[in-house]
């Protein structure tokens, strides 16, 4: 007589097999989240490089200034973008030919075109994907050679817009040179850069960051990994 030792799983373990496989799945979604918003995160900043590049150029060829206005999302967590509710997302503004009052602090997101020349100024707005935000914890880590002299978010070129988010600018005069704007006016001759990174549900898993630095009065734009 020959006894078999085969058994099945208990119930107990069976339940410890599957905590195990919820664990790991939980890990890969949240992770394989965290890479999406990764590569949007690139293609935000990317954006905004390209963009900011592009205007120079634009300013000389139309003969006419141009500022690239960037609102942060309210409370600094964009989370909540999406095509169902844009109000959550960082968005830029493309304002042309800007009148002689126009100041970073006195903008107003929910009326972009105030303070425009009547017939040559134009608006353009876009929204960054679901999951860009501000970063500004990154304030004390300097960009890469030669931009490690300017200063990320410094605060003189951060202002509040109406809706009380931060928001800064960035004008584009007619003989191809660049400033950022001073919240009550006027500007200064150096760098200006900032930190984007995944929404707040995802630091610590896996969430990316990215810098962006614009020199002046050159325009060169760069972006870089940031590590925090």
């Amino acid at each position: 007589m020959h006894r078999s030792d085969d058994r099945g799983f208990t119930l107990i373990e069976l339940v410890i097999v599957l905590m195990i496989i919820g664990v790991m799945a939980a890990l890969a979604y949240s992770y394989s989240r965290a890479q999406a918003r990764n590569v949007y995160l690139h293609q935000a900043t990317g954006e905004l490089q390209q963009r900011a590049i592009g205007l120079r150029s634009t300013a000389l060829s139309d003969g006419k200034p141009y500022l690239l206005v960037v609102q942060d999302a309210p409370n600094n967590d964009a989370s909540q973008c999406g095509w169902w509710s844009s109000a959550a997302c960082t968005r830029y503004f493309v304002l042309s030919a800007p009148d002689s009052t126009w100041t970073l602090g006195a903008f107003d997101p929910s009326s972009p075109g105030a303070h425009l020349d009547p017939t040559l100024g134009s608006v353009e707005t876009g929204y960054l994907p679901r999951g860009a935000r501000f970063y500004k914890a990154s304030s004390y880590n300097a960009p890469p050679i030669p931009f490690d002299k300017v200063k990320v978010f410094d605060s003189s070129f951060y202002g509040t817009c109406a809706n009380g988010a931060s928001c800064f600018a960035v004008r584009f005069l007619t003989n191809g040179s660049v400033r950022a704007e001073l919240p009550g006016g006027g500007a200064q001759p150096t760098g200006l850069a900032f930190v984007l990174a995944s929404d707040a549900e995802l630091e610590g898993a896996g969430g990316d960051h990215r810098g962006v630095v614009i020199g002046f009065p050159s325009g060169i734009v760069k972006t870089w990994p940031y590590a925090p």
